[in-house]
């Protein structure tokens, strides 16, 4: 009996592993492409990069949050205002609600 209760045991740890195995694979593979300029940059460099992309590709992009007209918090949207103008990059009230209105707002002023 006490083989038996070893052996259930460790069928169960055995289980256990595999399910947690199989649990934290990835279902994401990475595959760099070579759009980018492909040099290395910090993660905040990162973050301001994308944004400016994403303001340079769209004429519709917004930009607005708590204090991303000065650079934000992290300094991650710094400079995007002088390139890309206030009425594209600009501050947001600092209550969740008046960003909610505001998005509201901004979205019925372009017409959609």
């Amino acid at each position: 009996m006490i083989v038996s209760q070893v052996a259930g045991r460790l069928i169960t740890s055995v289980r256990f592993d595999k399910r947690r195995l199989i649990w934290m694979r990835s279902h994401f593979t990475y595959y760099p492409s070579s759009l980018g300029s492909g040099k290395k940059m910090n993660m905040f460099s990162a973050i301001n990069n994308a944004m400016d992309l994403a303001l340079s590709d769209d004429k519709s992009t917004l930009l607005f949050g708590e204090d991303v007209g000065f650079g934000g918090v992290f300094r991650c949207s710094v400079n995007l205002r002088d390139k890309y103008g206030s009425h594209r990059v600009f501050n947001s009230p600092l209550c969740e609600q008046g960003i909610a209105g505001d998005g509201t707002q901004k979205h019925s002023n372009l017409g959609h």
